[in-house]
């Protein structure tokens, strides 16, 4: 039964009704129109890495053989204690910080767990830093869990002193909350770990809290020890395997925090899912049990590849002269800048050489001359998209 009501007169909340769908999620949405129709596309829209270790399949087998009648219950809200341990020593052994299973809550994916810590901290219209420009849905979950997004800028040829300086000052203007991400999604940008330490220390000294999104941590290039989770009692880390297992599909993610505030994130929890995913997290917690010295080295090889492919693909896309790109520094994506008086047509792109790629209104205001473009394809993807984008970049009409 379909409600016979104009968009207008349908009785829902002001704030659901202010927010459009996602502009990446539109274009996904034609994309899958397309691909209905047999068209083989090339989403380079999105995240989501095909690599996966081969003995998550054999563990799916073990669980379904053996009858396991726990993966059909609830777990407690914070997710299984021998799990929870077993991540705490995986970020404890590879940061040098001491975690017990006390200081981790398990989640239904990166995602959720932002919403669950935001949701767990913010007052109603509390300000919340984020960086500028971001992730798309960053500003929408802020605003979602009651709180006001304030932007930081983040160049490309940021100076990081006057960075620090203009946090210090943003945080005396009345900020809650400092949420970054390194990788920064879309630029590629890392944040240094010197620079990471002196805002967790104006976090610190001011009871301000630095939530860090930390779903692309495995993935630094030029320097790994700038991947860093610290354990400081106003410090927040949000973490997934999705990028680095390429288990987007599980929902798998975990929050570190000192216990009180974990303890205060499980009621989030309860009150919004309840419970994390038994079957995932019997899946999770088998893997690290049996793999956890190959799972370090997954991760190595792994970061290895995209490294390289972020070498090749900026020769490969530098190429192109209507094109402004910057080497990464880490994450998954490239961000051009589209040259002055140029226009990207997405949809030419989309409909006649069945290629995405997400525009760059979609993470933040001015923006509108970038796009972004994942770079966990095969080369010879790439190059069919890279070839693809010098025929639809026109000259703006005069």
């Amino acid at each position: 039964m379909e409600i016979n009501f104009k968009d207008t007169d349908l009785p829902i909340s002001n704030l659901v009704r202010s927010q459009e769908m996602p502009f990446i999620a539109t274009l996904d949405k034609e994309a899958a129109g397309l691909s209905k129709q047999n068209k083989n596309i090339i989403k380079l829209s999105g995240g989501a890495p095909s690599h996966y270790p081969k003995e998550l399949f054999s563990i799916i087998e073990e669980l379904g053989s053996n009858y396991d009648c726990t993966i059909l219950n609830y777990s407690p809200i914070d997710g299984y204690e021998n799990l929870r341990s077993l991540l705490a020593t995986l970020v404890s052994d590879r940061y040098h910080e001491k975690y017990t299973n006390k200081n981790v809550l398990v989640c239904s994916g990166g995602c959720s767990g932002l919403f669950l810590v935001l949701k767990t901290l913010l007052n109603s219209n509390e300000k919340v830093l984020i960086p500028s420009p971001c992730w798309e849905y960053l500003p929408r979950i802020v605003e979602n869990c009651g709180g006001a997004s304030v932007r930081i800028d983040i160049s490309q040829d940021i100076n990081w002193e006057d960075f620090i300086k203009e946090i210090d000052q943003r945080i005396k203007n009345g900020i809650k909350i400092v949420c970054m991400n390194s990788p920064l999604n879309p630029t590629g940008k890392v944040i240094p770990i010197s620079v990471k330490n002196e805002i967790i220390k104006l976090c610190q000294r001011n009871k301000v809290w630095y939530v860090s999104d930390d779903v692309t941590i495995d993935f630094c290039y030029n320097n790994e020890d700038n991947c860093y989770i610290n354990n400081s009692d106003y410090f927040i880390s949000i973490n997934s395997f999705s990028k680095n297992l390429g288990i987007t599909g599980f929902r798998f993610g975990f929050i570190l925090a000192n216990i009180k505030i974990i303890e205060q994130v499980k009621k989030s929890q309860l009150y919004t899912c309840m419970y994390p995913n038994s079957l995932i997290q019997k899946i999770v917690e088998k893997y690290l049990s049996k793999h956890l010295l190959s799972y370090y080295d997954y991760i190595k090889k792994v970061n290895l590849s995209y490294s390289s492919k972020a070498k090749t693909y900026f020769n490969i896309l530098s190429k192109n002269k209507n094109l402004i790109l910057n080497p990464i520094e880490g994450g998954l994506f490239f961000f051009p800048k589209i040259q002055d008086g140029y226009y990207l047509d997405y949809k030419k792109l989309l409909n006649e050489y069945f290629i995405t790629v997400a525009p760059g209104q979609a993470f933040g205001l001015n923006m509108e001359n970038h796009f972004r473009m994942f770079i966990g394809v095969d080369e010879k993807d790439f190059l069919k998209a890279s070839r693809a984008l010098e025929k639809v970049i026109y000259k703006n009409a005069v």
